[in-house]
């Protein structure tokens, strides 16, 4: 199933190749190879979990070029801290040439409606069309374009899940002021805003995701002045008093902008990050804890975590 999709404006793309990768680097993979100078876009795929063995993530590039292959296997052997995480040239499928296909339509049979939290939230498809059976019910319109963050992903589902506990039996949403960093099709600050956020702030380093989640609080009816989206740089850290900050990124970089997340949370302001699994959840919990944020819990999907954390003074 994809998590990210070509971009719906190259319709003429005409050859592909693939390589396998493990859950814990496919997204950086995935960015790393759209900087490539002749790909087009690249679509990322994955397969649950079979009798607990973990199956590998597909990478597939698209290009029009007919040596797309070779340039990957080049690109993957100038950069060798790839080996390190089995990225190897020799693992790159063949060119295949895609026959007079729109991808940008094709790929859209793999997504469809979906009720992510039962008479809460269900993420629509701006292809499709769907009317709500709850009347709490959040129903997001979205289209991922070149963007991660469809809801198909363990680590959107959790951030999701968290800010509808949030929401309901935690800090509250309603009236607060929410920060979405590395917002990727902008569903997290979407929804945060149709459960009533003051003020919505989406932040990623890619300007194309920024365009995306634009484009989706569009479709969502979304007010612009108190639902914001930018490409500013993660550090240095944008001053924003948040009452709760949510972080679907990877753990490393968690880690390192934990200082800036406490400096930015409110008394008692709450913080949500995912991207991780096992190893990388227990390294964010414990620095979490040694940045000073409390109360930590866990929720999981498969092999993903996110987790929960109170900072309890803003240090004044």
């Amino acid at each position: 199933m994809p998590l990210t999709s070509p971009s719906p404006q190259d319709t003429t793309i005409s050859y592909a190749c693939s390589l396998p990768c493990s859950p814990e680097i496919s997204e950086s993979l995935s960015d790393w190879l759209t900087t490539l100078p002749t790909v087009v876009s690249v679509m990322l795929l994955y397969q649950d979990d079979e009798n607990g063995v973990e199956k590998p993530y597909q990478v597939k590039v698209f290009s029009h070029e007919p040596t797309i292959d070779q340039q990957v296997k080049q690109a993957i052997t100038n950069e060798p801290h790839w080996v390190e995480h089995q990225i190897l040239a020799d693992t790159v499928s063949d060119t295949i040439a895609i026959a007079q296909e729109d991808w940008a339509e094709s790929w859209k049979q793999f997504w469809h409606v979906e009720q992510l939290i039962p008479n809460a939230l269900t993420i629509c498809p701006s292809w499709e069309t769907y009317e709500p059976t709850h009347p709490d019910e959040v129903v997001l319109n979205l289209d991922p374009g070149s963007a991660f963050g469809t809801g198909a992903h363990e680590t959107t589902r959790l951030m999701l899940r968290g800010l509808h506990q949030e929401a309901k039996q935690g800090l509250g949403v309603e009236g607060k002021t929410v920060l979405d960093m590395g917002c990727g099709s902008g569903i997290l600050a979407i929804y945060a805003h149709k459960l009533g956020a003051k003020k919505a702030i989406g932040l990623d380093i890619d300007p194309v995701a920024v365009t995306v989640s634009v484009e989706n609080a569009g479709l969502n009816q979304c007010n612009p002045e108190t639902l914001v989206f930018s490409d500013a740089p993660l550090l240095p850290f944008p001053m924003v008093e948040a009452d709760l900050i949510l972080a679907n990124i990877l753990g490393p970089v968690i880690i390192e902008l934990l200082p800036a997340f406490c400096a930015n949370l409110k008394p008692n302001g709450v913080l949500w990050c995912s991207g991780l699994i096992d190893s990388s959840c227990k390294a964010v919990m414990a620095a979490m804890a040694d940045a000073g944020l409390t109360q930590l819990e866990t929720i999981q999907e498969n092999r993903w975590f996110a987790i929960r954390g109170v900072y309890e003074t803003n240090g004044q």
